[in-house]
Order: C-alpha cells, then structure tokens, then sequence
C-alpha cells in the first residue's frame, strides 16, 4: 500500500502544481481577450459619449481626509478623462494628484499625462520632525503598439520605449477592463505602468495588476466586489477592494498606505462640498473640466 500512497500524495503535489502555474498563464490570455474584445468592438459599444463625473469622500475609521473627481466624455475622434485627488494624512502628510488621458475609439492610440506631489512628516534618529516632498510626472503616448514614455522625478527627466506586452491596459482603460472582468466573473492578470516607478535603464516597469472577481456583496445581488492586486517580480506591492455598480462603475474602494486604511465612497458633489467647500474650485482649476 505504501508505494500507492506515495503515488497519490505524488499525484496530489503534481496536479496542485500544475494549477498553480496554469493559473497566472490563464489570467494573462483572459486579460488578453479583454484588451482585444475592446478593441475589436470599440469603446463606444461600453461607454455613451455623454459627460460621466464621480465625486467620492476618502475617509480614515469614517473621518473624512480628502476627496477624488473622476469624469470621462466621448467626442467623434475617441475618448478622455481623467482624475483629481487630495488626500491628507493624521499625521501630517498628504497626496495631491492629478491625470487626465485620451484614447482614440479602438484604443490603439493614446496619451497620457500625470502630476503627483507627495509629503510625509518623517523623524530622524534625534527625534525631531522633518517634512519630505516628492514630486512625480508622466507622459505615456501609445501608438501603433509602441509605448513612449517620459517620466520626471524632483524635476529630473527619465525616457523610455517599449512595446506595449500582451494584456496591457491603455492609460484610461483600467477601470472598464476590471468592470469587464467583473462582468466575465473571472480573473484576470493585466499588465501596466505606475508614474512613480522609474524605468530600468531605457526599459519602462511594467507591474502585474491581478483583477480576481470575488462575487455580489451581501444583500446587493447587482453589484461586484472586485480584488486588484499589484505586483512586481512576484511580490506584492499593495492591494484594493473594490466595490462596482449595476454598470461596472466604481462605488467604493478600500486600501491601504503605510499602515492606514482609507475607504473611498462614492457620494454627491454637493456632500462632498459641505465637508471640503474648495473642491469644486480645486477641481474646475486644474481640470478646466466644464460639465
């Protein structure tokens, strides 16, 4: 019986294996077939061209400590949006950011621009308290399936090119390619890239973004929690939940950054306001966005 025994526990480590590795591979050709069904049917068979704007709180244990816009509209040559978020920390840190994207209708062209300024309040070993900026921007131009990229770092210049690899989400597609997975009630292993992580030598980092669909929230049978992973060479840099309405829209999200977990909800203009009265004009100013 032992040799048998072994045989089976043998058979067992194999077949475990063999999921684990044909996994990933089917999360890549899912992603794969996304980006291509986008392509094939265009971006207008998912979006209307009419003006899509989406206001959310971000809070810490329900303190609110900043706000996001995302918006999005549709013209005859293709798509663009973009986002606004101000967030600050207890501790005296904050995030400013700023994207805005353009895609033609297939999602073979595009551009992408983004601006970030970051602080955090950090203690040296005397004790006392020091205040550290950084300052991130991109440019990400997508074309004939070539990437350009350009990406400033405290004010210094870094280029690179590449060609977009199988399954890679065109700056401005991310949140439908998570609403089509949701949709496929599947997993799917996309590839892109993040502002902050600077090329390696003239070869831009591509992160692996993991998008597992994790079924309806209790009591809301029409909406999808979603759970998107990023990770670099096989380690995970951090995770969110997500939470998507009836149309694949973002309702909530949930995450965590150094340690502190932040809650995004999405909500009216006019809530958002009475907690942060200068949003709007923040948001009109930097986006010259007019709904």
């Amino acid at each position: 019986m032992l040799p048998l025994v072994m045989l089976l526990v043998l058979l067992a480590a194999v077949t475990v294996a063999w999921l684990l590795a044909r996994e990933p591979g089917e999360g890549v050709a899912t992603a794969a077939a996304i980006i291509a069904d986008i392509r094939s049917e265009g971006l207008g068979a998912y979006w209307s061209g009419e003006p899509v704007l989406h206001w959310y709180l971000i809070r810490i244990r329900g303190k609110p400590v900043g706000w996001r816009v995302t918006y999005r509209q549709g013209d005859d040559d293709g798509f663009g949006g973009g986002q606004v978020l101000i967030r600050r920390s207890p501790k005296g840190g904050a995030t400013e950011a700023i994207s805005s994207w353009w895609l033609n209708r297939d999602a073979t062209r595009g551009v992408y621009k983004g601006h970030s300024l970051g602080s955090s309040v950090v203690a040296q070993d005397s004790g006392r308290l020091v205040k550290m900026r950084s300052e991130t921007e991109a440019r990400i131009e997508l074309r004939d399936g070539q990437l350009n990229i350009l990406q400033v770092f405290d004010g210094r210049p870094v280029e690179s090119q590449a060609p977009a690899p199988p399954g890679y989400i065109p700056e401005g597609a991310d949140d439908l390619a998570m609403a089509l997975a949701a949709q496929r009630r599947t997993h799917a292993l996309f590839r892109m890239i993040i502002d902050q992580y600077p090329p390696e030598g003239s070869y831009p980092i591509f992160l692996r973004l993991s998008m597992q669909y994790l079924g309806p929230p209790e009591g809301e049978p029409n909406h999808t929690v979603m759970e998107v992973t990023r990770s670099r060479r096989g380690q995970t840099l951090n995770k969110a939940t997500y939470i998507l309405d009836r149309d694949g829209e973002v309702l909530e999200s949930s995450y965590e950054i150094g340690g502190r977990s932040f809650t995004e909800t999405r909500s009216s203009e006019e809530n958002v306001l009475k907690v942060f009265p200068n949003a709007r004009s923040i948001f009109t100013s930097l986006t010259h966005y007019d709904d």
